[in-house]
């Protein structure tokens, strides 16, 4: 486990120490606006090589052959032009800022971008955890998706951090922590998880529960993590729906499957289009226009992606299901009629709660006369 306690204003103090096997590596990279004030191995002062790197990080090579333990402190100031990708544009002067793992604002055993990098937050190891102790100064308040495990000490996998003028509002699904929310829009969200959830009982029977959002300023996009949702802007009806069905109402896959992102990905927007039809906010025609849309600019801009949808996770195209998978959804449900593909959609999730799908298993869901349809959108 990593340990991480930070000093937070408008300047970053870091202390982090960290043992296993990504040691070996002999390097870590971090954010460039952070200067290195030194590194220990095993308590003792280890030689260490910085080297700025065009792609907007630091490399720091350490000698610590042996080492069972390294710890690293630094310091810095972020002004918004430091992050490893366009869109991380964190200013630790603004009223409210976040810290996350694109921000590099921790020393990372792996090269951004790199297939270990994502291993690591995607599917993350005993090592890739960490326990964290945070100390804001000058009044603000600061919230992270990570799990309090006693007064002021948190742990988890990819550490996100928010500070700001922050205010909690307790709700049924779980908090909502704000800024500048109007009441209304606090209203909006808790809405939205009650007729998501009363909706989604229709297939599967289970509660939002301990799920939280956090509003972060609007220029940094929003983004989501296991259980906590950092909401950028004014709420957006169709995002909230969708992530409210990602608690609980996503089969369970794994390695390749998984990458193809359809089982979480694709059935969520497809159910996400069935809720908001429902609800009378749009219909499901609206939708497929919209995937179909999508889709189309996708594969004319790169022709080379038109592949089925079983190759998606292979070849790393799992952000197609977004469009296609539903659109290969709501195929099926032409094929079989609306009653039929709850009853499919209902024994998918049931099933498929504590052991893994595959395509070839949700193909066996479907009567044979849905077989051409999985030949044109899935294998084809």
């Amino acid at each position: 486990m990593n340990e991480l306690r930070l000093q937070l204003s408008d300047h970053v103090e870091g202390h982090f120490a960290a043992s296993g096997s990504h040691l070996s590596s002999g390097y870590f990279t971090l954010n460039p606006a952070f200067f290195v004030k030194c590194v220990l191995a095993d308590g003792r002062p280890a030689d260490y090589c910085v080297r700025q790197e065009k792609e907007g990080y630091q490399t720091v090579t350490f000698s610590a052959p042996d080492c069972r333990t390294l710890t690293v402190e630094y310091e810095g100031v972020l002004d918004g032009t430091t992050g490893r990708y366009p869109y991380v544009k964190e200013k630790t002067s603004d009223k409210c800022y976040i810290l996350r793992s694109e921000t590099l604002y921790y020393p990372v055993f792996a090269l951004p971008d790199s297939t270990e990098y994502w291993q690591n937050l995607l599917s993350p190891q005993e090592e890739n955890r960490f326990q964290v102790t945070v100390e804001v100064l000058g009044g603000r308040r600061f919230c992270t998706n990570l799990q309090e495990i006693s007064n002021g000490v948190y742990e988890g996998h990819n550490p996100t951090i928010a500070v700001g003028d922050y205010r909690l509002e307790k709700c049924p699904f779980g908090t909502i922590t704000y800024f500048s929310m109007e009441l209304d829009k606090l209203a909006e969200i808790r809405r939205t998880a009650a007729y998501t959830n009363d909706f989604m009982n229709r297939y599967k029977t289970a509660e939002i529960r301990n799920y939280q959002i956090v509003e972060i300023p609007a220029g940094l996009g929003s983004f989501v993590l296991p259980g906590t949702l950092f909401l950028a802007g004014e709420p957006d009806t169709r995002q909230m729906i969708h992530e409210f069905i990602h608690t609980n109402w996503n089969p369970r896959c794994s390695g390749t499957v998984q990458r193809s992102r359809f089982f979480d990905e694709g059935v969520t927007e497809y159910f996400t289009a069935k809720v908001l039809a429902c609800y009378g906010l749009q219909d499901v025609k609206a939708s497929r226009a919209l995937w179909e849309a999508q889709y189309r600019s996708a594969i004319e801009t790169h022709p080379e992606w038109k592949v089925p949808i079983a190759d998606y996770g292979a070849r790393e195209l799992g952000d197609l299901s977004y469009s296609y998978g539903p659109l290969a959804l709501f195929a099926l449900e032409d094929a079989v009629g609306e009653t039929e593909m709850k009853r499919i959609m209902s024994e998918l999730l049931e099933r498929y709660q504590q052991e893994d799908v595959d395509f070839q298993k949700l193909a066996a869901l479907f009567p044979a006369g849905a077989t051409p349809i999985f030949q044109n959108y899935f294998y084809a």
